[in-house]
């Protein structure tokens, strides 16, 4: 999906497959919204990821007009998730992006967030697949041993939670 401009308006966009076939991921489109309200609005689903739920549908919205900057501007970043048996039924989101998050430096990161009824099926790890996939046709070196990098710290995201490992790669 690496350098895919959104569609025209009105059209569909590109859906692709995940590598391992559990995955259906495209790009995010204005008619989202509801969906992604469902979801990380729902408090339960959102439990394990720091920025909290959002609010409102404003709320939803923004947060599309984020995302589809962002592959405007660099041709990747969240996609809507679904699975192959229901591709219209949205399930989650996530994807690879570019962030900076409490001091650390701008780096590119990846994180999703499902529906607690989609949980236990392996599609987060699914997922992370597909974004070291992704990130390794970009030519970064990120993500964990794969792209050969070692832990360089912890960050505090999630109260009550373990901390995030912060992977890096030194010369």
């Amino acid at each position: 999906m690496v350098n895919q401009p959104h569609p025209p308006h009105g059209s569909q966009p590109r859906q692709e497959i995940s590598g391992d076939g559990k995955l259906v991921l495209r790009p995010p489109a204005v008619h989202d919204a509801p969906d992604l309200l469902r979801i990380l609005g729902n408090p339960a689903n959102m439990r394990h990821v720091p920025a909290g739920t959002l609010e409102d549908i404003a709320a939803a919205q923004r947060q599309l007009d984020t995302w589809r900057a962002h592959w405007e501007q660099h041709g990747f970043g969240h996609w809507i998730v679904s699975t192959p048996d229901e591709p219209s039924h949205i399930v989650g989101f996530g994807g690879v992006f570019w962030r900076e998050v409490q001091g650390w430096p701008r780096t590119l990161h990846i994180g999703f967030c499902f529906d607690a009824s989609a949980w236990g099926k392996g599609l987060g790890s699914a997922l992370a697949r597909a974004g070291v996939d992704l990130a390794a046709r970009l030519d970064h070196p990120v993500l964990l041993g794969k792209a050969g990098m070692s832990p360089i710290g912890h960050l505090d995201e999630v109260a009550g939670e373990a901390p995030s490992v912060v992977m890096g790669k030194y010369p």
